[in-house]
């Protein structure tokens, strides 16, 4: 897919992070606020010149991987309008703020006729307030959350990690700043009852 200049300037007036992808779901652009918002610390090939050319949901961790493969071809197979698109909530939190995310998934046609040609994603972000405030911060070092096998189980949304001894899932902003080596992402069930109902149920 070739992105016209057109495209790209438009994308570039987006007030928040944007990218295309082809229909093969591999990004062949990202916006110019791309790299301003990769947070400091950020661990992994995030980079706009690491992720062109990348599969979109190759960053994505692990069980929501499958739905948001889903949610890629539901947006690809949204009627040739204009105003099409849907739009996916999520958490994208740092070590001391719980942020609310979008993704607004538009595909991108060619002509009247209606052939696509990909789809943008365009992202939003919204600080819903202090993380100690809505979660607390867990004042535990995040080995204490390792389970047998040397494992931690972190919310792929949220990214509270979850205690070995039962089902409860705490915000640790030391695992947020410094990034854990194995790791096992999961999904907590508040976040899965808040931002992936379908998937619940």
């Amino acid at each position: 897919m070739v992105v016209t200049q057109e495209l790209r300037q438009a994308l570039d007036q987006e007030p928040g992070v944007a990218c295309v992808l082809d229909l093969d779901g591999v990004i062949v652009h990202c916006n110019k606020n791309w790299d301003d918002a990769v947070p400091a610390g950020t661990i992994g090939p995030v980079r706009s010149a690491q992720v062109l050319g990348q599969p979109w949901v190759g960053a994505i961790q692990g069980s929501m991987r499958s739905y948001y493969e889903r949610l890629l071809t539901r947006a690809i197979n949204l009627p040739p309008d204009p105003g099409a698109g849907l739009v996916h909530v999520s958490e994208c939190n740092t070590p001391s703020l719980v942020r609310r995310s979008t993704a607004r998934f538009a595909p991108l046609f060619v002509d009247e006729g209606g052939r696509l040609l990909g789809v943008a994603v365009t992202y939003g972000l919204l600080e819903l307030g202090s993380a100690r405030e809505l979660y607390g911060i867990s004042e535990r070092s995040p080995d204490a959350y390792r389970n047998s096998h040397g494992i931690v189980t972190q919310c792929s949304c949220c990214r509270r990690l979850r205690r070995t001894d039962d089902s409860t899932w705490d915000f640790v902003a030391d695992a947020l700043s410094s990034g854990l080596p194995r790791v096992s992402h999961g999904i907590c069930d508040t976040c899965l009852a808040v931002y992936y109902p379908d998937e619940a149920a």
